[in-house]
């Protein structure tokens, strides 16, 4: 009887412990949103609170690609105590896995993040043991920004414009802060990021090695006189992006003449067969001279007089 005893409060106890966790604390970015309520701009006081239901937490979130889920409630900010409190996939959620129940990991110094910025569904066990991730947002073309201390946020002057596949171009034409650190990541989320291997980094002709999520260097500044820098940075990725993949990287010292998607696709538009119509939208197989027409060209659609 004593022994059974023992076993019911064990069992009992296992299941206070897996059912502890009732309410969720969210933040995150101010331009996402999370159950319908816009999120303070990283405040870990006023949090969104999320209360499990039917045996799992739900996070419907929009314009998301990052953001941080705790099991504590702080009365006051408090960063070193809020990170004790974090969870996190325990794999990095990939486009293989969408969908699949991962493993939960925490409590830790780690935020959540998902592949690519848009709108995300979060599930999670009540026991904080799985997670399921699915999106409605397609996965986007890659994108790759220059981010560091003058920035760790992707911002669009310091986008890199597409050659092809593997080759990408940002000009620097104001002068680049000087900043202890500079990364570029992929798609605007620090799933994927790369770093010099060596700092500070020196202007020139030759491609340097970038690692796969591991700075260098120490506290010297990145860029050598940074405050001056500014010309045309060449960005060479491998075919396939995979774990501990390196880049190749080369800071020119002048704006240099580049290719880049933009450019492209103005030309292939140029050499898109032009379609005629009339006033009225009735489509014109040989416009005749000197006549106004709408003429549609691809996705761009203008009035013009035919030669």
């Amino acid at each position: 009887m004593n022994k059974f005893l023992s076993l019911m409060a064990c069992a009992l106890v296992g299941f206070s412990t897996s059912a502890e966790v009732t309410t969720l604390y969210v933040a995150g970015s101010s331009a996402t949103t999370v159950n319908g309520v816009t999120l303070g701009d990283w405040d870990i006081v006023n949090t969104l609170e999320v209360t499990a239901k039917y045996g799992k937490f739900t996070l419907n979130c929009e314009n998301m690609d990052l953001i941080a889920i705790s099991d504590k409630k702080l009365s006051e900010v408090d960063w070193d105590e809020w990170k004790t409190g974090l969870w996190s996939p325990a794999i990095p959620i990939t486009e293989d896995n969408i969908g699949t129940a991962v493993p939960l990991y925490g409590p830790a110094d780690a935020n959540f993040q998902v592949p690519w910025k848009g709108d995300w569904k979060i599930e999670i066990a009540q026991d904080l043991s799985t997670v399921t991730v699915t999106t409605t947002t397609p996965k986007p073309d890659a994108t790759y920004h220059l981010v560091g201390g003058f920035s760790w946020s992707p911002l669009d002057k310091y986008k890199f414009e597409k050659e092809t596949d593997t080759v990408y171009w940002l000009d620097i034409t104001e002068a680049l802060p000087a900043t202890h650190y500079v990364n570029i990541l992929r798609n605007s989320s620090w799933n994927e990021w790369w770093a010099p291997t060596v700092a500070p980094i020196v202007a020139g002709e030759t491609a340097v090695e970038w690692m796969w999520q591991t700075n260098h260097g120490g506290d010297a500044e990145a860029v050598p006189d940074g405050s001056n820098y500014t010309g045309t940075i060449r960005l060479e990725t491998p075919a396939e992006i995979t774990t501990g993949c390196s880049v190749q990287v080369t800071f020119y010292p002048t704006i240099r003449e580049h290719n880049s998607g933009v450019a492209d696709a103005l030309v292939e538009e140029q050499n898109v067969k032009a379609e005629y119509f009339n006033l009225q939208g009735v489509k014109i197989l040989n416009p005749q001279s000197g006549q106004l027409y709408i003429v549609r060209r691809g996705a761009n659609v203008s009035k013009e007089i035919a030669k």
